[in-house]
């Protein structure tokens, strides 16, 4: 098969030559390569999902959306300091995963518009301002049981 691809002078588009070592010796055998975009799933948007994202299956744009919708909830859910302690650890555990993968999302080479990257900075700010306010409420929340200040 080897003797083949190397007859070959002009492979076709849709072929990809992938080499290996196989028993001391280099193997070659053609790979069809296949289109790994997958689609936002939400309804309307013909935009694709970047690879950070495929678990979600939404674009950049739906994924800020999504983050910030969650975290104007999380904050009005927060705002009384009355979240029980093991739902303040659900956001805080929330907070570090959409930053991990917002940050992936950004810093993967992605061709993003000065838009997207506004978008982005702005979603990274509504995170910390999220944890901000988590850690104010249980400020007031510690000195509202105790009578003391920490």
């Amino acid at each position: 098969m080897c003797e083949e691809a190397m007859q070959v002078s002009q492979p076709s588009a849709d072929t990809c030559w992938i080499f290996g070592v196989r028993n001391g010796y280099l193997s070659c055998w053609p790979q069809i390569a296949r289109s790994m975009a997958i689609s936002c799933k939400v309804t309307g948007c013909k935009n694709d999902s970047p690879p950070a994202l495929a678990e979600q299956q939404v674009c950049v744009l739906h994924f800020t959306l999504s983050i910030e919708g969650s975290c104007a909830e999380m904050r009005r859910e927060t705002a009384l300091g009355n979240a029980p302690h093991e739902r303040q650890r659900d956001i805080m555990r929330f907070i570090t995963e959409s930053g991990e993968r917002l940050a992936r999302v950004a810093t993967s080479g992605l061709h993003l518009t000065d838009d997207l990257k506004a978008r982005i900075l702005s979603t990274f700010l509504t995170l910390m301002n999220l944890r901000e306010n988590l850690d104010r409420a249980n400020m007031r929340s510690s000195f509202g049981r105790t009578g003391q200040t920490r």
